[in-house]
């Protein structure tokens, strides 16, 4: 049954994204432009899509009955349709939309950093075949130009590699591929891939590509840096094959493709189209037969699979989605998921990117190590019931906005509405642009990055280790813990918390207010520095709050606003390491060492505690002595990177660290000077530090340890 032919406009849709409960924001087919290498318009192949279809340009359709049994979208504004068509003649699973944000292809750049091996083609004067079987990937090589080994010929074996349960091979050159695919892998290749024959998961059905998901673990991405092209020859039905050979007979018509098919910078097509330019033309008709496609393809120009030429030429498709790609795609190729409207639940996994395209809500949200929720613009994200952002130290989940600098309008997250919202963050990246506020019933939130303003409101609140760029508001009711931070910007206390602890923070904000305290039952601040604020701590309450043990100090205004300082509070300054660049680390004969309360837990280094956020490691070499040997271990992510870097210090005792970035003349484009701490360290260096992309060296010395590493700037 035909659907009625009404577009709609994706903001207002509400639900449209969900129709099965499953991740309908996957793409099985995704385009940048509808168009040839010379602007000419490509035809959408006929057939059935089960699954959604976007192009970032116009579609052209031009077979009437083409089944899309998901979502038809464009980044334009309408489709194109041969004389005599309409909406009307396609069978579609909804409306279609249109004028939806332009979605980006996979990002594959680490295939070429983490593939073993790396099969070179000596200048493009071989072509490599990789033949895979159930246990094995083979790999042969012959001279470009010949007729090369049979399909099943032993003949040019150059490597034989065992089926990786996660891994990554890379052909510098042009590549033929078929076979039975097992293992986790993706294939990678510089020039163009050509698919010899049927490509399909050990398990999966012959004829049709079709498995259980929930069974199916074997996965295969093909990635061409230029085109994937399937084979004019026997067994994909050369010369009218499909007409030839009916029935089953598949092995001399058709293809079965289980992958994820990504040609970035090309196509998908298919070779000898029967164009009266090419040298080869072949029979009239040349229906080769069905690409039966189980997996996902992702293009920067267009697949035209069949055309006119000599009466019909080329393929049908009969392609579905793997869904199993919404969390786990192939390795190292990172697809967008993206999301609008209302879903009940959302899994981001690691290295998975989630795009939000409009404003969005949902029940749940999970994101893990290494993941990335990007903003396509100033939407809001609501959750119900459950938030929970887990990174790593070394693969922090980040939440970015890239077009904060075009939009001055702020992204949002909101946690408000369910029976009893939680929230819980730990190792979290948040840039500028995104705002934060929660209204739940318990909110924790550990080892965090917050660019934008954070408004955090329930009846648990507990903060650590985290540091806030632009202030935060504890807005509660209930019971608020926040120790050990870092904010450059305002604290700000409202709601009447039952209690509030404000312990071990550093608080320095040149704008305006350090703490201010507008409502509490009971309040205590103490071990906190607050220094270089407009105004130091403001009490607008008639309690007085309990002040102990904190260094107010160089508040151009006042430090101390309608309270007093208290027992043993200190006004001197801090001593920071380097408070130009941002290192809040205290300095040799900082005031606030040894100065917190007697009654507070020690330091890691078992002294006393200090006032402020970072303790001073009395492990430290004194000035003077002879440095002892010192254990180093640097990582990165993400690498490549287009935002910010992360750089991820492990070190066996605290000290002074120089980071130093190079090009690759040996150029020093900048550098930073950071305190690390005994233990991991995390240390983020801007994209606007390297200047142009480029390969840069990132070089740490410290302690007469130096560790470098190479990293990849795309901005």
């Amino acid at each position: 049954m035909k659907k009625p032919g009404t577009i709609v406009l994706y903001l207002t849709l509400l639900a449209v994204l969900l129709m099965s409960g499953r991740a309908e924001g996957q793409f099985l087919y995704l385009s940048m432009f509808e168009t040839n290498r010379f602007n000419e318009q490509l035809w959408f192949s006929p057939g059935n899509y089960w699954g959604n279809v976007h192009s970032n340009d116009y579609f052209n359709f031009s077979s009437v009955g083409d089944t899309i049994c998901g979502i038809l979208s464009t980044s334009q504004d309408g489709f194109h349709f041969a004389r005599g068509m309409s909406l009307d003649d396609l069978v579609l699973g909804g409306d279609p939309i249109i004028n939806l944000p332009e979605i980006g292809l996979p990002e594959t750049e680490n295939i070429r950093r983490y593939a073993s091996p790396r099969i070179s083609s000596h200048n493009g004067r071989v072509m490599t075949r990789v033949r895979f079987e159930p246990s094995s990937i083979l790999f042969y090589q012959y001279l470009m130009g010949s007729q090369g080994p049979g399909l099943y010929d032993e003949d040019s074996l150059i490597a034989r590699c065992e089926s990786p349960a996660w891994g990554a091979y890379y052909v510098d050159g042009e590549a033929e591929v078929y076979g039975m695919v097992t293992g986790n892998v993706t294939l990678g290749t510089s020039g163009d891939m050509w698919l010899l024959g049927d490509i399909r998961y050990y398990g999966a059905d012959q004829y049709t590509g079709q498995f259980d998901e929930d069974r199916m673990w074997h996965s295969l991405g093909l990635v061409s840096e230029r085109d994937i092209i399937i084979k004019d020859n026997w067994v994909n039905g050369r010369e009218n094959g499909f007409r030839r050979h009916s029935g089953y007979d598949i092995a001399h018509h058709s293809i079965v493709i289980n992958a994820a098919l990504v040609a970035p910078h090309g196509t998908l097509r298919i070779e000898h189209t029967n164009a009266d330019w090419e040298p080869y033309q072949g029979p009239e008709p040349d229906e080769r037969g069905i690409v039966n496609l189980k997996g996902m393809v992702a293009l920067w120009r267009g697949a035209q699979l069949h055309n006119d030429n000599h009466g019909s030429t080329g393929y049908r498709v009969n392609m579905h989605y793997d869904y199993r790609f919404d969390m786990r795609p192939p390795p190292f190729i990172e697809v967008p998921w993206v999301w609008g409207g209302w879903r009940e639940e959302i899994y981001a996994y690691s290295n998975s990117l989630l795009v939000v395209i409009m404003n969005s809500e949902c029940r749940r949200l999970y994101v893990y190590p290494g993941a990335e929720l990007r903003y396509d613009g100033s939407y809001t994200v609501i959750v119900r019931d459950r938030l929970e952002f887990t990174g790593s130290p070394d693969q922090p989940v980040t939440v970015t906005y890239p077009d904060w600098g075009r939009n001055r309008l702020p992204a949002e997250m909101l946690v408000r509405g369910g029976m009893h919202p939680m929230v819980e963050l730990s190792n979290i990246m948040v840039e500028e642009g995104v705002e934060l506020r929660f209204d739940a019933d318990s909110i924790l939130v550990d080892s965090c990055s917050f660019a934008g303003r954070v408004t955090l409101r329930g009846r648990y609140v507990e903060v650590q280790r985290s540091r806030f760029g632009t202030g935060v508001a504890l807005d509660a009711w209930g019971n608020v813990s926040f120790s050990h931070n870092l904010i450059e910007g305002e604290v700000r206390v409202t709601a009447n918390p039952r209690s509030c602890s404000l312990i071990n923070n550093t608080i320095v904000n040149p704008e305006g207010d350090g703490v201010f305290l507008h409502t509490f039952r009971e309040l205590g601040l103490r071990n906190n520095i607050v220094v270089f604020c407009r105004r130091g701590v403001v009490n607008r309450h008639w309690r007085a709050p309990v002040l102990e043990y904190n260094d107010v100090f160089a508040n151009s205004e006042g430090n101390y606003i309608d309270c007093q300082p208290g027992e043993c509070s200190i006004s001197a300054d801090p001593l920071f390491v380097n408070r130009e660049e941002g290192d809040y680390n205290l300095g040799w004969g900082s005031p606030c060492i040894d100065a917190g309360a007697p009654e507070s837990p020690p330091d890691p280094d078992g002294s006393r505690a200090d006032i402020g956020a970072f303790y001073f490691d009395h492990r430290l070499t004194a000035p003077g002595e002879v440095s002892l040997p010192t254990e180093l271990a640097l990582t990165v992510a993400p690498n490549p990177f287009n935002h910010s870097l992360i750089i991820r210090i492990t070190a066996d005792r605290s000290g002074q660290a120089d980071i130093e970035v190079y090009d690759l003349a040996g150029r020093r484009v900048g550098s930073q000077r950071y305190r690390l701490s005994t233990g991991g360290n995390q240390v983020t260096l801007d994209g606007e530090l390297f200047g142009q992309a480029g390969v840069y060296i990132v070089q740490v010395r410290f302690n007469g340890r130096q560790e470098t590493m190479k990293v990849l700037y795309l901005p």
